[in-house]
């Protein structure tokens, strides 16, 4: 019997060996990732789509790595891989927060966004004098774990370095773009209706919706129950025809400025196209409270309320913790409050006010949501102290958008000409540098040229002048720019001055003159009066001399 133990010990102690590969000493990471890749190369039909998902590890950095590393080497097997920058497009549509690790269930509901047949997660976790790296397959369709790849890794020197340097380094998901060189782009191998839907996120989020939409029309031909590719048409869709004011990462959202004008009719025939993929996508995901809210927004343009805050209603039922929903039904309220066909309800503004503040409070970093509790403030005369710190973390959160400096700068209410002037510079340096931009910092200029508060500057009133003459060669269509350059020609005494200039063009000295020596009385430091006016008088005695 004891000879009988110890040879069961044997076999116990060669099969862990067997399981390790390599004894004690176990696998490098690499080869880890490699044989995990094999396993699960070897266990799918030719032509197959996985997406991974997760991986929880001591640091972001380093499962960022093996996510990377578990792509190629199935890429290298022919596998197809959904582009894992889409992977915030997911985790928002489906209300998940982005992590080491998902569940089951939120495991295969992502694979089905993405279309694959294949959803991998996995973990690697230091136990000692060991790591044990484990990656498990789920197989969407069915629900199921298809398998589970497990080997021990070495803590060796090599290991431990790798830790180290991923540790230190600053993350590589910026703003939650992944970083990943097999990322989807427009020389793609079109495979799959997944492959489709990564393209079309590729083009949606450069703004190019015309292949995009031609993207997504592939995918569902492919797969007509891909709901993804109908929820993402129909913002796409949407996305085309109205004012953004920002495109999200990875397309995972959108936000538009506030209509307040008629649809037009092309607009009507493409929000008719973005509700019908909107109540398809429903019809296949009836619980995606983000359908929901795309669908809401799209009735709050047609004013069609009551449908309107039925979905955002549903949306926000579904997902109480998505800042985006709060805000669309804040734009609804909005467009209630300001609509022709309503009684104009002080409680609308109240309740739209109160639905961007919760979008604030849920997600302090929204940057659309600043911009349209600002407006809101403005639009009903109420409270513009508020809507001026709103632009100002506004600018905190996007400090490369220049049109927030000019809205501040606009909104100004404090009389802060310094800064309004800092404001408008700032906006055209950063190219919002229409003519309204340099009208108004030219208002600003010639406010505190006359202002009694600043001391007289000459360089004030010809920075006024000079913005004034851009915003007119800009757009020489606005009486309102010449009438207000006027009025500071006319402050200075400049009326007689442009006057006399004229008189000198048709050789009526006297007049010049009479007109010049007015400026001087007015200014008498106007060094191109002075001049003009000595050349006139020189020029009405050398008439005299030849007479």
């Amino acid at each position: 019997m004891k000879y009988i133990n110890i040879l069961i010990i044997l076999v116990i102690v060669f099969t862990n060996c067997a399981t390790n590969n390599v004894g004690n000493k176990g696998f490098s990471l690499l080869e880890a990732i490699e044989q995990s890749a094999k396993k699960i190369a070897e266990e799918l039909p030719v032509d197959s789509r996985v997406a991974i998902v997760a991986f929880k590890s001591e640091n972001t950095n380093l499962s960022d790595y093996i996510m990377e590393e578990l792509n190629g080497a199935l890429f290298d097997r022919d596998i197809e891989v959904a582009d894992r920058q889409n992977l915030e497009y997911i985790y928002k549509e489906l209300g998940f927060q982005m992590s080491g690790e998902v569940s089951d269930e939120s495991a295969v509901s992502i694979g089905k966004f993405l279309g694959a047949q294949l959803v991998i997660s996995g973990q690697l976790t230091n136990v000692g004098g060991i790591y044990r790296y484990m990656v498990s397959a789920i197989d969407v369709e069915k629900a199921v774990r298809t398998s589970v790849s497990r080997f021990n890794v070495r803590n060796d020197q090599s290991m431990k370095r790798i830790v180290i340097d991923f540790a230190k380094q600053e993350t590589t998901i910026n703003n939650n773009v992944i970083s990943t060189q097999y990322s989807v782009n427009e020389q793609i191998v079109l495979k799959s209706a997944g492959t489709f839907l990564d393209r079309g996120i590729f083009f949606a989020s450069r703004g190019d919706y015309e292949m995009a939409i031609m993207s997504f029309n592939e995918a569902i031909q492919l797969s007509p129950v891909f709901s993804a590719a109908y929820l993402l048409r129909g913002r796409v869709l949407y996305a085309s025809v109205s004012n953004l004011i920002s495109i999200e990462n990875n397309f995972s959202g959108i936000s538009s400025r506030l209509n307040y004008y008629v649809i037009t009719s092309e607009q009507n025939e493409v929000y008719e196209q973005a509700i019908a993929d909107f109540n398809h996508a429903l019809i296949l995901d009836p619980n995606n409270g983000k359908i929901y809210s795309e669908r809401g927004r799209v009735y709050s343009e047609w004013r069609d309320f009551d449908k309107a805050f039925e979905d955002h209603n549903k949306a926000i039922n579904l997902n109480p913790n998505d800042a985006s929903s709060y805000t669309m039904r804040g734009d609804t309220f909005i467009y209630r409050y300001f609509s022709p066909y309503d009684d104009d309800l002080r409680s609308d503004y109240v309740n739209a006010i109160n639905d961007y503040t919760k979008a604030i409070q849920l997600d302090p970093n929204y940057l659309p949501v600043y911009i349209k509790r600002a407006e809101a403030y403005i639009l009903s005369d109420d409270n513009i102290d508020v809507a001026f710190e709103d632009f100002s973390k506004a600018i905190v959160l996007d400090p490369s958008n220049g049109e927030l400096y000019f809205n501040r700068g606009y909104w100004n209410w404090r009389n802060d000409i310094e800064l309004m002037i800092d404001d408008f510079s700032k906006a055209i340096s950063l190219n919002f540098n229409l003519p309204w931009s340099y009208y108004y910092r030219g208002s600003a200029y010639s406010r505190k040229y006359s202002s009694p508060g600043y001391n007289y500057q000459d360089s004030d009133f010809e920075k006024a002048i000079a913005d004034f003459t851009q915003a007119i060669r800009l757009n020489p269509n606005i009486a309102r720019f010449f009438f207000s350059r006027g009025n500071l020609y006319a402050e200075r005494g400049e009326y007689y001055y442009i006057r006399s200039l004229g008189y000198s063009a048709i050789r009526e000295f006297d007049r010049a003159i009479v007109d010049f020596d007015t400026v001087l009385h007015i200014d008498p430091n106007f060094t191109d009066a002075k001049k003009n006016n000595e050349q006139a008088k020189r020029y009405i005695e050398s008439i005299k001399r030849e007479q």
